[in-house]
């Protein structure tokens, strides 16, 4: 692999991992020098693949078709066990060096997309190896973004900062949402995150549940900062000022309906 600096070639050829940090480096300097003023800086990490019993050309395969337990996850994809698929969190280490101390928002995909081993064509890509690495499942990445741009939407209403997506954060709203499927009781984790929750049958997704909670807003009186006629936490949650990290997970319990949950840190509504 060979990369290039001011439009010369960098000889001798350097390794992979240290290009790699030069073109972050270049990109996140050219992106900063030239943004309109007040614009919001994103950044996506890596889309994991999904690879068992050896790589793309090693025969091997994803055939899944249920999303893994964290437990899975992490036997997949931890960098201890130097799998076929820890690519995305290598390069996502790089990723989060090089954009430390920038003015970009992390938005982490990577951690809730190693759940689904279930979403790529797999066999049915019509290619000579099974292909566990494009998605095909319809929604798996849309519901996520809708989630987000909801998010950053009802805060910017009330013009507080945009809210990040956290893999921590995310990881904690997963595995809670796993853990409700047995019998999808409506409770709070009571662990150390803000935190929202809905449950619906149909097919309730994130979008959904953001949704419900924003119709609060109209409970809530800004002048006294408290709620009015009804409750209005869920949606000061959403919108509160210091919680600028953001999880959510969701899952769908044996009695058919969904359990969704989003997280947020700093705890809000204190």
């Amino acid at each position: 692999m060979l990369f290039f600096e001011k439009g010369q070639p960098v000889i001798p050829p350097i390794p992979p991992d240290v290009g790699l940090d030069k073109v972050l480096k270049s990109m996140i300097l050219f992106v900063e020098k030239r943004i309109r003023p007040g614009g919001i800086e994103f950044f996506r990490t890596q889309s994991p693949r999904h690879f068992e019993g050896g790589d793309w050309d090693q025969g091997g395969s994803c055939p899944r078709v249920r999303p893994f337990s964290s437990e899975q996850v992490e036997g997949l994809f931890s960098l201890e066990n130097n799998g076929t698929n820890v690519e995305s969190r290598l390069v996502n280490q790089h990723l989060f060096q090089a954009l430390n101390g920038s003015n970009f928002h992390i938005l982490d995909i990577t951690h809730l997309s190693e759940f689904r081993g279930d979403a790529h064509p797999s066999t049915a890509g019509g290619k000579r190896h099974d292909d566990c690495m494009h998605w095909c499942l319809p929604g798996m990445t849309d519901t996520w973004n809708d989630l987000f741009i909801m998010h950053l939407d009802v805060r910017a209403q009330v013009r507080v900062p945009p809210i990040t997506w956290n893999r921590t954060v995310a990881a904690y709203a997963e595995e809670y949402a796993n853990s409700r499927v047995e019998n999808c009781e409506f409770e709070h984790s009571y662990g150390p995150y803000g935190e929202n929750i809905a449950e619906g049958y149909g097919n309730l997704n994130g979008v959904d549940a953001v949704a419900m909670w924003v119709t609060e807003k109209a409970n809530y009186d800004h002048k006294s900062n408290s709620c009015v006629g009804d409750e209005c936490l869920h949606y000061t949650q959403v919108v509160w000022r210091s919680s600028v990290h953001l999880g959510c997970g969701r899952a769908k319990c044996k009695n058919g309906w969904w359990f969704v949950t989003c997280n947020y840190d700093p705890v809000g509504n204190i």
